[in-house]
């Protein structure tokens, strides 16, 4: 087993593994942290456009269902009458 020496400026060996530890342990915890922004930055991202296109595509087809369902029924009407009104019934 290693004797506690002292190590640069004063401190011990334990001292200096424990700071590369340290330094070691939070670049990674850091990288890893940087890694899962991006990725959820990212995965909202399309998230959040994937709805707002679900939403546009759903308010379009229900603004053109009932365009299409009103003018079906002006045409119908417009078509029956001029249909009764030709054939003078």
């Amino acid at each position: 087993m290693r004797d506690d020496v002292a190590g640069t400026a004063g401190t011990t060996k334990v001292d200096e593994d424990l700071t590369a530890f340290l330094e070691l342990f939070l670049t990674a915890f850091l990288a890893v942290a940087f890694f899962a922004e991006v990725f959820f930055t990212a995965f909202f991202a399309v998230a959040f456009f994937a709805v707002a296109f679900f939403a546009v595509a759903f308010f379009a087809e229900v603004f053109f269902t009932a365009f299409f369902a009103v003018f079906l029924a002006v045409f119908f009407a417009v078509f029956l009458t001029a249909t009764v009104v030709l054939l003078g019934l």
